[in-house]
């Protein structure tokens, strides 16, 4: 069951705000580029947004929100959180937030021959995916959600967004 605002006569609030802070000084962050691909996302799935939160943080910040979180104080890749989701898309609508480590990314497309704003895009999508109610904790919710972020990729790869 889908529990965000999805319609396709308005699928998405005139200028979402589109909040995209870097909080580490390691990996140069590309906020036009990752813009242009929330908004595609956005669009893609016809998901009712006015304001949508990316945060780039260090790995000693992502591993105090991951033990904040889900009392595990190792370094991931990206945390979602979820902040309105009402189905009344007649309101405002702040969608989320999704909190990324570049540096997990970067040491991750070392050690698997990856490209690493390809790998760093990859956790946007998955982040994104789990705001709009993608799960990926059981076996078939997961490859749901494997085979949902390869469609979003090629999405922005055909778009000219990767």
């Amino acid at each position: 069951m889908e529990r965000w605002c999805k319609q396709k006569s308005n699928w998405v609030a005139k200028n979402p705000k589109l909040n995209i802070i870097n909080l580490q000084r390691a990996f140069k962050l590309k906020k036009k580029l990752m813009k242009e691909q929330v908004l595609a996302l956005l669009q893609h799935e016809e998901v009712y947004c006015n304001e949508l939160s990316v945060y780039w943080l260090s790995n000693k910040r992502i591993k105090e929100l991951h033990q904040q979180f889900f009392q595990d104080s190792s370094a991931t890749d990206c945390i979602s959180i979820p902040i309105d989701d009402t189905n009344d898309c007649s309101g405002y609508r702040h969608l989320g937030e999704i909190f990324i480590c570049p540096q997990v990314a970067y040491e991750y497309a070392k050690s698997h021959e990856k490209e690493f704003y390809e790998e760093v895009t990859l956790y946007l999508i998955h982040g994104f995916l789990h705001l709009i109610g993608y799960n990926d904790i059981r076996k078939k919710e997961k490859l749901v959600m494997r085979k949902k972020e390869k469609a979003l990729m090629s999405l922005l790869k055909r778009k000219r967004l990767l």
